[in-house]
């Protein structure tokens, strides 16, 4: 299964497979002594300075969150996210919705239930609200509502228009 390196929980290994990144993203990545086919555990998440501690053979990096977002990673479990961790044209399905009351009795109104299919479309400038596509219409979410649907990856997009609009 394809994920990002920055969604892999705690010691997790994951084989990379690209750098969907433009030349300084592959320059850093290269420059921190990994390589395409390297397999790499995550062995904390998340310190207070933002770097998250990889583990390669018998090596331990830090890689920034930036470039963890950039670099693509295929695992043998199933890894689930919740949603406002997904980036602008991911396809992804909903695992399940752990929001309450009238926000959850909406989004299942709205065709937001288990298994169903949905593209993030794009954002807004400050990141919040997203646009997703889901049964043929889109659907704008808040991002603390998106915190609390759980999705798992379809397929990565990584042809997305850096301003935030999918292609």
């Amino acid at each position: 299964m394809l994920n990002r390196l920055e969604n892999l929980p705690l010691y997790t290994k994951a084989k990379i497979v690209k750098v969907d990144g433009g030349y300084g993203a592959v320059s850093n990545f290269e420059n921190l002594g990994l390589e395409i086919g390297d397999e790499v555990e995550v062995t904390d998440k998340f310190p207070r300075n933002g770097a998250i501690p990889l583990r390669k053979e018998n090596e331990d990096l830090s890689i920034g969150k930036g470039l963890a977002a950039k670099i693509i990673v295929e695992t043998n479990e199933e890894i689930s996210i919740s949603l406002d961790k997904a980036k602008v044209g991911d396809l992804v399905k909903v695992l399940k919705i752990k929001s309450n009351g009238e926000i959850r009795r909406r989004l299942l109104d709205m065709g937001l239930v288990k298994d169903s299919e949905l593209q993030i479309i794009r954002s807004a400038p400050l990141g919040d609200p997203i646009e997703v596509m889901i049964n043929g219409f889109n659907l704008s979410l808040r991002l603390k509502e998106a915190e609390g649907i759980f999705v798992k990856f379809v397929d990565l997009n990584q042809e997305a228009n850096r301003n935030g609009w999918y292609k």
